[in-house]
Protein backbone atom coordinates (compact mmCIF):
# COMPACT_ATOMS: atom_id res chain seq x y z
CA UNK A 1 0.00 0.00 0.00
CA UNK A 2 1.31 3.66 -0.85
CA UNK A 3 2.28 5.87 1.38
CA UNK A 4 -0.22 8.54 0.24
CA UNK A 5 -3.48 5.89 0.51
CA UNK A 6 -2.34 5.23 3.72
CA UNK A 7 -2.00 8.53 4.99
CA UNK A 8 -5.46 9.21 3.41
CA UNK A 9 -7.28 5.74 5.24
CA UNK A 10 -5.93 7.23 8.36
CA UNK A 11 -7.13 10.80 7.63
CA UNK A 12 -10.53 9.56 7.14
CA UNK A 13 -10.57 7.28 9.98
CA UNK A 14 -9.20 9.99 12.16
CA UNK A 15 -12.21 12.53 10.50
CA UNK A 16 -15.02 9.54 11.50
CA UNK A 17 -13.25 8.99 15.25
CA UNK A 18 -13.80 13.08 15.60
CA UNK A 19 -17.18 12.68 14.29
CA UNK A 20 -18.20 9.99 16.48
CA UNK A 21 -16.17 11.42 19.66
CA UNK A 22 -18.43 14.84 18.78
CA UNK A 23 -21.57 12.89 18.27
CA UNK A 24 -21.02 10.97 21.79
CA UNK A 25 -20.26 14.26 23.78
CA UNK A 26 -23.67 15.80 21.92
CA UNK A 27 -25.68 12.20 23.36
CA UNK A 28 -24.05 12.49 26.69
CA UNK A 29 -24.79 15.81 26.85
CA UNK A 30 -28.12 15.30 26.00
CA UNK A 31 -28.77 12.94 28.11
CA UNK A 32 -27.07 14.36 31.66
CA UNK A 33 -29.22 17.32 30.62
CA UNK A 34 -32.32 15.20 30.91
CA UNK A 35 -31.22 13.42 33.91
CA UNK A 36 -30.54 16.81 35.76
CA UNK A 37 -33.85 18.51 34.47
CA UNK A 38 -35.93 15.90 35.78
CA UNK A 39 -34.36 15.90 39.04
CA UNK A 40 -34.88 19.41 39.31
CA UNK A 41 -39.27 18.93 38.34
CA UNK A 42 -40.16 17.41 41.80
CA UNK A 43 -39.36 20.47 43.85
CA UNK A 44 -40.95 22.47 41.12
CA UNK A 45 -44.07 20.63 40.98
CA UNK A 46 -43.77 20.52 45.05
CA UNK A 47 -43.57 24.87 44.67
CA UNK A 48 -46.32 25.20 42.30
CA UNK A 49 -48.39 22.88 44.95
CA UNK A 50 -47.35 24.74 47.23
CA UNK A 51 -48.97 27.81 45.80
CA UNK A 52 -52.13 26.13 44.77
CA UNK A 53 -51.92 25.56 48.31
CA UNK A 54 -51.25 28.57 50.34
CA UNK A 55 -53.59 31.14 47.39
CA UNK A 56 -56.59 28.34 48.63
CA UNK A 57 -55.54 28.93 52.55
CA UNK A 58 -55.50 32.87 52.03
CA UNK A 59 -58.82 32.82 50.32
CA UNK A 60 -60.42 31.17 53.45
CA UNK A 61 -58.55 33.12 56.09
CA UNK A 62 -59.27 36.38 54.35
CA UNK A 63 -63.02 35.44 54.08
CA UNK A 64 -63.26 34.45 57.86
CA UNK A 65 -61.24 37.69 59.08
CA UNK A 66 -63.85 39.66 57.59
CA UNK A 67 -66.52 37.43 58.31
CA UNK A 68 -65.34 38.16 62.49
CA UNK A 69 -64.00 41.28 61.87
CA UNK A 70 -66.14 42.57 65.01
CA UNK A 71 -64.63 40.23 66.94
CA UNK A 72 -60.83 42.26 67.28
CA UNK A 73 -59.17 38.69 68.26
CA UNK A 74 -59.86 36.96 65.52
CA UNK A 75 -59.53 39.75 63.09
CA UNK A 76 -56.75 40.74 64.65
CA UNK A 77 -55.06 36.62 64.27
CA UNK A 78 -57.03 36.58 61.34
CA UNK A 79 -55.48 39.11 58.65
CA UNK A 80 -52.10 38.48 60.80
CA UNK A 81 -52.41 35.15 59.09
CA UNK A 82 -53.11 36.48 55.71
CA UNK A 83 -50.12 38.57 55.35
CA UNK A 84 -47.98 35.62 56.90
CA UNK A 85 -49.77 33.05 54.37
CA UNK A 86 -48.88 35.78 51.74
CA UNK A 87 -45.38 36.02 52.41
CA UNK A 88 -45.42 32.33 52.20
CA UNK A 89 -47.21 32.67 48.71
CA UNK A 90 -44.59 35.46 47.53
CA UNK A 91 -41.55 32.81 48.89
CA UNK A 92 -43.38 30.09 46.97
CA UNK A 93 -43.71 31.74 43.79
CA UNK A 94 -40.15 33.13 43.44
CA UNK A 95 -39.09 30.23 43.82
CA UNK A 96 -40.92 28.97 41.05
CA UNK A 97 -39.61 31.22 39.02
CA UNK A 98 -36.10 30.40 39.94
CA UNK A 99 -37.05 26.88 38.75
CA UNK A 100 -38.41 27.69 35.68
CA UNK A 101 -35.54 30.48 34.59
CA UNK A 102 -33.33 27.35 34.39
CA UNK A 103 -33.03 26.83 30.59
CA UNK A 104 -31.71 23.53 29.54
CA UNK A 105 -31.90 23.61 25.86
CA UNK A 106 -29.95 26.84 25.34
CA UNK A 107 -27.35 27.11 28.13
CA UNK A 108 -23.58 25.90 28.55
CA UNK A 109 -22.39 23.19 31.21
CA UNK A 110 -21.03 25.91 33.38
CA UNK A 111 -24.19 28.54 32.88
CA UNK A 112 -26.25 25.68 34.00
CA UNK A 113 -24.38 24.81 37.03
CA UNK A 114 -24.32 28.90 37.91
CA UNK A 115 -28.03 28.85 38.04
CA UNK A 116 -28.34 25.60 39.76
CA UNK A 117 -26.14 27.14 42.66
CA UNK A 118 -27.84 30.68 42.80
CA UNK A 119 -30.74 28.79 42.65
CA UNK A 120 -29.28 26.47 45.76
CA UNK A 121 -28.44 30.04 47.40
CA UNK A 122 -31.77 31.79 47.24
CA UNK A 123 -33.69 28.71 48.61
CA UNK A 124 -31.49 28.15 51.68
CA UNK A 125 -32.40 32.35 52.14
CA UNK A 126 -35.91 31.72 51.87
CA UNK A 127 -35.98 28.75 54.31
CA UNK A 128 -34.52 30.21 57.04
CA UNK A 129 -37.10 33.14 56.65
CA UNK A 130 -39.85 30.29 56.49
CA UNK A 131 -38.58 28.09 59.25
CA UNK A 132 -38.44 31.56 61.34
CA UNK A 133 -41.75 32.67 60.62
CA UNK A 134 -43.51 29.09 60.85
CA UNK A 135 -44.51 29.58 64.67
CA UNK A 136 -46.16 32.39 64.15
CA UNK A 137 -48.14 31.69 61.06
CA UNK A 138 -49.13 28.80 63.06
CA UNK A 139 -50.60 30.65 65.96
CA UNK A 140 -52.39 33.27 64.11
CA UNK A 141 -53.81 30.63 62.23
CA UNK A 142 -55.47 27.86 64.00
CA UNK A 143 -57.97 30.61 65.88
CA UNK A 144 -59.28 31.68 62.72
CA UNK A 145 -59.74 28.40 61.01
CA UNK A 146 -60.96 26.50 64.06
CA UNK A 147 -63.95 29.50 64.43
CA UNK A 148 -64.22 29.56 61.04
CA UNK A 149 -65.07 25.59 60.13
CA UNK A 150 -65.98 24.52 63.12
CA UNK A 151 -67.27 27.62 65.24
CA UNK A 152 -64.57 26.69 67.99
CA UNK A 153 -62.75 29.49 70.45
CA UNK A 154 -59.57 28.27 71.06
CA UNK A 155 -59.72 31.78 72.90
CA UNK A 156 -61.70 30.12 75.46
CA UNK A 157 -59.08 26.97 76.27
CA UNK A 158 -55.47 28.37 75.84
CA UNK A 159 -54.30 25.01 77.08
CA UNK A 160 -56.06 23.52 73.83
CA UNK A 161 -54.41 26.10 71.86
CA UNK A 162 -51.16 25.92 73.11
CA UNK A 163 -50.83 22.13 73.03
CA UNK A 164 -51.83 22.46 69.22
CA UNK A 165 -49.49 24.77 68.31
CA UNK A 166 -46.51 22.93 70.25
CA UNK A 167 -47.73 19.38 68.24
CA UNK A 168 -48.11 21.14 64.86
CA UNK A 169 -44.45 22.69 65.30
CA UNK A 170 -43.18 19.29 67.03
CA UNK A 171 -43.90 17.97 63.79
CA UNK A 172 -43.94 20.20 61.45
CA UNK A 173 -40.14 21.20 61.88
CA UNK A 174 -38.79 17.96 60.89
CA UNK A 175 -41.33 17.20 58.21
CA UNK A 176 -40.23 20.86 56.69
CA UNK A 177 -36.62 19.91 56.67
CA UNK A 178 -36.66 16.49 55.92
CA UNK A 179 -38.78 17.85 52.47
CA UNK A 180 -36.13 20.18 52.13
CA UNK A 181 -33.18 17.72 52.62
CA UNK A 182 -34.54 15.20 50.60
CA UNK A 183 -36.77 17.35 48.02
CA UNK A 184 -34.36 19.87 47.38
CA UNK A 185 -30.88 19.38 48.45
CA UNK A 186 -30.50 15.89 47.32
CA UNK A 187 -32.41 16.50 44.05
CA UNK A 188 -30.32 20.24 43.19
CA UNK A 189 -27.09 17.80 43.91
CA UNK A 190 -28.01 15.46 41.89
CA UNK A 191 -28.37 17.64 38.99
CA UNK A 192 -25.43 19.21 39.75
CA UNK A 193 -23.32 16.13 39.65
CA UNK A 194 -24.69 15.05 36.19
CA UNK A 195 -23.98 18.44 35.38
CA UNK A 196 -20.18 18.10 36.39
CA UNK A 197 -19.99 14.96 34.95
CA UNK A 198 -20.34 16.56 31.78
CA UNK A 199 -18.11 18.89 32.60
CA UNK A 200 -15.24 16.71 33.12
CA UNK A 201 -16.14 14.79 30.30
CA UNK A 202 -15.34 18.13 28.34
CA UNK A 203 -12.54 18.65 30.18
CA UNK A 204 -11.13 15.29 29.20
CA UNK A 205 -11.64 15.33 25.68
CA UNK A 206 -10.04 18.83 25.56
CA UNK A 207 -7.42 17.40 27.37
CA UNK A 208 -7.00 14.22 24.96
CA UNK A 209 -7.11 16.61 22.02
CA UNK A 210 -4.15 19.00 23.62
CA UNK A 211 -1.88 15.63 24.02
CA UNK A 212 -2.52 14.68 20.45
Amino acid sequence: MELDEIKKLWSEYDKKLNENLKLNEKLLQKMNFDKSKQEIQKPLMYEIFSVIILFITIVFLTKFSFQFIEEIQYSLTGFSSVILGTLYLLFAIIKVNKFIKIDYYNSTVIKLQKDILLLKTAILRIRKIELFLLPFFIITLLPILFKGFHNINLFENLRFYSIEVGLILVIGYPVFLWINKNLYDNKLKDAELLLKETENYEKDKYQFVANT
